[in-house]
């Protein structure tokens, strides 16, 4: 499982780069339209409570194609 620490830009493109897509774990369909965005709790409210009341903000574990993944989950509605 890779974290918030060890993923950055460089090492995304490097991914794509470098697997085939379909064994790079978080590459599955997302039927409601889900964004993947490599944040933190805090750094995710920082950029939410702007435009948005944040209803419910956890980290949460969701089950990937290799295994269980972490992902921040967040119910807000717009201001």
């Amino acid at each position: 499982m890779f974290t918030n620490d060890q993923v950055k830009m460089t090492d995304m493109e490097d991914i794509y780069k470098s697997m085939p897509i379909e064994d790079i774990p978080w590459n599955i369909e997302t039927p409601l339209g889900t964004v993947l965005y490599f944040s933190s709790e805090d750094e995710l409210k920082e950029l939410f409570t702007s435009y948005f009341d944040i209803k419910e903000l956890k980290t949460i574990e969701i089950s990937g194609k290799f295994g269980t993944h972490l992902a921040n989950y967040v119910f807000m509605g717009k201001r």
